[in-house]
């Protein structure tokens, strides 16, 4: 894919740059708010009680900061785009952020199919072994 050839001519300084700078995003207040109405039965399935907008920002964070897999793609508009996931012990689940091109948090959702969910999205480019062996 395009992504995959982007990611291959990167040096390992500009691809943790990239990694690090998507790490930093925030949630638009707006975005995060609909966000929270729109997957709120999927939240009191998975963690077994509603969840607010601040739970979900901190949620957010920490999946960043402590992934186990990095995934990169290009959005709608081209540009580049990544999702962070981790196990949540709190929802018995994976939990993946996924941060747009425009530089916001877009989704954090909660998975017990998270094969199924890469499946149905073939744009994503694993970069995880490679954001690890330099350190990311």
């Amino acid at each position: 894919s395009e992504r995959e050839r982007q990611v291959a001519a990167m040096s390992d300084a500009e691809l943790i740059r990239e990694v690090q700078r998507h790490q930093q995003a925030r949630w638009h207040s707006v975005d995060l708010l609909e966000h929270v109405k729109k997957h709120q039965r999927d939240y009191i399935e998975f963690f077994g009680r509603a969840v607010g907008p601040k739970e979900i920002e901190e949620t957010s964070r920490l999946v960043m900061q402590s992934w186990d897999q990095i995934f990169t793609s290009l959005d709608g508009k081209r540009r580049v785009s990544y999702t962070f996931a981790s196990n949540w012990e709190q929802a018995q689940a994976r939990v993946f952020v996924t941060i747009s091109g425009n530089g916001r948090i877009k989704t954090l959702i909660p998975s017990q199919q998270f094969a199924r969910y890469l499946g149905r999205h073939p744009e994503l480019v694993e970069v995880t072994e490679r954001v690890r062996k330099i350190g990311g």
